[in-house]
């Protein structure tokens, strides 16, 4: 075996040696990551952080622990994540807001102290197989390995996807409380670490399967007999009873007693995708050696038949995992391979099984996997290259520089690989530019590049990427959401009106089905009929922001008071921190003038109006009027204001005061017929 204290090396240099290069492969880490700080949010972070007002208010906590629809503003999405949600509103806290920084250096951090914990843990197993100091420089290699690995960049750049880190790092830390299962007690408390990691994510819960393939493959103790296997396997059950009950139990809890009733995984059919899982294996091992072609949404569909050829070679590919498993176990220095083969294998198996996720395979799902993975491939590198070292006899500096000259040329073109990846992660146009690229038939990928394309002011770009995602996913609510804003944006309003209706047919449970039309129709002049789409979206998405906003402010351009301080109050129990909510729930304006005068207030409404901000406009216009409530010019702009936003009904009161108010009422009293036209 190579050794670190090869030759005239003491003890105490050795380990100076090791606390050096442990530093230096988290320098490494943390370069890596160096250029994703200012990334955008990507994918479901728009739901899980970006417009998910729970997050924005560490008084919310106790709400994540009792409410999973505190997680996500998508239904579907609203899954029983209390930790992440409290780690994501911690962030919040500390960048003063959506501070891209803030939420990334959390997720290096959790990063660095899973590296750590993987490293003491490999270490632990490695040790037991090949005592020694060599062992903890190959644990050290593989947990850096899976730190750097380029796969992984994934998950580090999806802010929710840190319900994967979370629950690793209860995995890892149960396994080092647990030990080596001799002491019961320490059986026991290696629940709470799996049960905070199962407040984040659920597969927290395979600690039970993987120690209890731990313990079917660690030989005994050196020189004793051999067990016989009836009595390995009663023992190992005996010691993996505590953690199995605390699993039945933590997965009743988390996916039974707390799931919220929106939520669903979003498959479709069984079969079909338990036969692609043998394949989507088969890439999950490519990209763990070849890490080519990495996209961010696979267009990979469900096979259709069993005797798919993929499916053939994915069986093939399980089979010999499963071998490589039973010719290393118990072996006195290989079982390691086995445990980390193994710890592959039952990782994935959550995700692929007869239970229909709504992508077949995604690049973070492997997450857990990788780390058994790395351990098994560093460790047979290891014995490959101590065998052939043996075989060369070659001296001992060759036998220290030569694993550590291989192994540091790998992890700098891992962590190179992680530094180039993270520029496709940069913004929403550079990722799904790439998507679109390698997942071509994946509609959704053309559809979310429309809308990056759309936000650059690319109108007829971002049309044919719609059209494009129309035509490769018929069904989806989201693509005619965007179509109706593209229309809409561009002028055509009888054709976005049409793909809005279309959205709500496809998606009544959608909050974007409701929020986007009510938003376009305000624009429209037709804010009562927004205005119930608006609570629509809040009742489908309490955590939504957007439409609770907007119904708190319609309510008040419309002069109901008392029902725009109720839904600011509900604003306040949410996000206490809301400055407009705040000022309307105590009967104050939610536009800041200085000074606060009645010609100050009149202006601020006359500029929004002329840019055609009637909401603000209106707001304005009524502060003015609570300072002189008999204020021709305000009375008069805010009935014309109500007017253009179609609240014919409450600008007839108000124009009629205005046409009372002025000496020359002229402007009103053309104002006032023009509603009363209107009014229905």
């Amino acid at each position: 075996m190579p050794d670190a204290t090869a030759g005239s090396v003491t003890p105490d240099r050795a380990r100076r040696r090791f606390a050096v290069a442990a530093a230096a492969c988290a320098a490494l880490v943390v370069a890596a990551y160096a250029n994703s700080f200012r990334s955008a949010f990507q994918f479901d972070d728009e739901n899980v952080v970006v417009s998910n007002v729970y997050i924005r208010s560490l008084a919310n906590v106790p709400r994540f622990f009792a409410d999973a629809r505190t997680y996500s503003t998508f239904p579907p999405n609203m899954a029983y994540r209390p930790l992440v949600s409290t780690s994501l509103a911690l962030d919040y806290a500390i960048g003063r807001g959506l501070a891209p920084g803030a939420f990334r250096a959390t997720q290096l951090v959790l990063l660095l102290a899973l590296g750590a914990l993987l490293a003491a843990l490999w270490a632990r197993i490695l040790d037991r197989a090949s005592p020694g100091p060599a062992s903890r420089w190959a644990a050290l290699a593989a947990a850096t390995l899976f730190c750097v690995h380029v796969v992984n960049t994934e998950a580090m750049n999806l802010m929710h996807v840190r319900s994967e880190l979370l629950s690793a790092i209860g995995i890892v830390a149960a396994f080092l409380v647990h030990g080596t299962g001799e002491r019961p007690l320490r059986r026991w408390l290696a629940i709470v670490p799996v049960a905070l990691g199962a407040l984040a994510k659920i597969p927290a819960v395979l600690f039970a399967p993987l120690l209890l393939a731990h313990e079917l493959v660690v030989p005994g103790p050196r020189g004793a007999p051999a067990p016989a296997e009836g009595a390995r396997l009663r023992r190992a059950l005996r010691v993996t009873a505590p953690s199995a009950l605390a699993a039945v139990v933590l997965y009743a809890f988390v996916e039974r007693a707390m799931r919220a009733p929106t939520q669903t995984y979003g498959g479709a059919s069984a079969y079909r995708y338990a036969l692609t899982q043998a394949w989507a294996w088969v890439q999950y091992l490519r990209l763990f050696f070849v890490p080519a072609g990495l996209t961010a949404d696979t267009d990979l569909e469900p096979f259709a038949h069993a005797w798919d050829t993929r499916v053939v070679v994915g069986l093939i590919a399980i089979a010999a995992l499963a071998a490589i498993v039973w010719r290393t176990a118990r072996h006195p220095r290989r079982w390691p391979i086995a445990f980390g083969v193994a710890w592959f294998m039952i990782s994935l198996l959550p995700a692929s099984s007869v239970l229909p996720l709504a992508e077949v395979m995604n690049e973070h799902r492997p997450f857990l996997a990788y780390m058994g993975l790395s351990l098994a491939v560093v460790w047979a590198a290891w014995l490959a290259l101590d065998a052939a070292l043996d075989r060369w006899r070659a001296p001992a500096a060759v036998r220290t520089a030569l694993p550590a000259t291989l192994c540091a040329r790998g992890l700098a073109a891992h962590a190179v690989g992680v530094h180039v990846r993270n520029r496709v992660w940069r913004t929403h146009e550079s990722l799904w530019a790439d998507v679109t690229a390698k997942s071509p038939e994946n509609g959704r990928a053309w559809m979310n590049y429309g809308v990056a394309l759309m936000a650059n002011g690319a109108a007829e770009p971002a049309r044919s990427a719609f059209l494009r995602a129309q035509q490769l996913t018929p069904g989806y609510s989201y693509v005619e959401v965007n179509l109706g804003v593209l229309e809409g944006w561009v002028g055509n309003g009888p054709a976005a009106e049409r793909h809005f209706r279309r959205a709500l047919e496809l998606g009544p449970s959608d909050p974007a089905s409701h929020e986007y039309y009510a938003g376009w129709l305000v624009k429209q002049g037709r804010a009562p009929e927004a205005l119930p789409l608006y609570e629509a979206a809040v009742r489908v998405a309490p955590g939504a922001a957007g439409p609770r906003a907007r119904v708190m402010e319609l309510r008040a351009v419309r002069g109901d008071g008392a029902a725009a301080a109720a839904a600011a109050r509900e604003l306040l129990a949410i996000e206490p921190g809301n400055a407009r909510a705040r000022a309307l729930a105590s009967g104050a304006s939610p536009i800041a003038a200085s000074p606060p005068d009645y010609a100050t207030y009149l202006k601020i409404g006359l500029d929004l109006g002329a840019k055609e901000q009637f909401v603000d406009s209106a707001l304005a216009y009524r502060a003015a009027l609570a300072l002189q409530p008999g204020g021709y010019d305000a009375l008069n702009n805010l009935g014309w204001t109500l007017g253009k936003l179609g609240f014919f009904e409450q600008a007839v009161p108000v124009l009629e005061r205005a046409v009372r108010a002025g000496a020359d009422a002229a402007l009103a009293r053309g104002n006032l017929e023009w509603v009363r036209r209107n009014v229905r």
